[in-house]
């Protein structure tokens, strides 16, 4: 029996879905240096997330088909 594991574009996907239902929102997607500036809500602090860019691939996928495909 093989071992099933989750693709890590599925967890930056599902990690998109869980930061964006508590407020934060990309600021700036950097592939070359892979990583996402977020902020919270309306507040002007960023957080900056250093990730794989098959992770960073499913972050991206969540907020562009989020908002219609921009």
């Amino acid at each position: 029996m093989s071992e099933y594991k989750k693709s890590e574009w599925m967890d930056g996907l599902l990690f998109a879905e869980e930061q964006y239902k508590l407020g934060w929102k990309i600021t700036e997607v950097n592939p070359v240096d892979q990583y996402i500036n977020w902020v919270y809500k309306d507040t002007t602090g960023v957080q900056t997330i250093f990730m794989e860019n098959e992770y960073l691939d499913g972050v991206r996928d969540y907020y562009k088909n989020l908002r219609g495909g921009e």
